[in-house]
């Protein structure tokens, strides 16, 4: 299983918000997870579903996706801009967990 989050809130009249600039939480930061998904499934998904919640200019604002890898690994993936920050992934395997915590984003050091 893999599951990756990544969020943070942002203004009103940011430019993500701008669909005309593919604006979106999944186009912004949702591409993470699922780029992380693939690479460590080694393949790509067969089947996804998602939901979402849209704002007022039509750009999804939070998104929760499930996807199924043909080799039998689950990754949820969920990104948002309406949330907390947030940037982590964690590989489960059938014996332990590899957590990658400010996964997304360079170190300050």
């Amino acid at each position: 299983m893999i599951r990756s989050s990544f969020s943070f809130p942002i203004e009103p009249g940011d430019w993500r918000l701008d669909p005309a600039r593919g604006g979106g939480a999944l186009w912004d930061v949702g591409c993470y997870g699922i780029s992380t998904a693939r690479f460590f499934a080694g393949a790509e998904p067969e089947s996804v579903r998602a939901r979402a919640r849209f704002g007022p200019t039509g750009v999804d604002l939070t998104l929760t996706a499930s996807l199924g890898f043909p080799n039998g690994v689950l990754a949820s993936i969920d990104c948002s801009f309406e949330q907390p920050f947030r940037c982590v992934f964690e590989l489960v395997g059938t014996r332990e967990v590899i957590d990658v915590p400010d996964a997304y984003l360079p170190p300050t050091k």
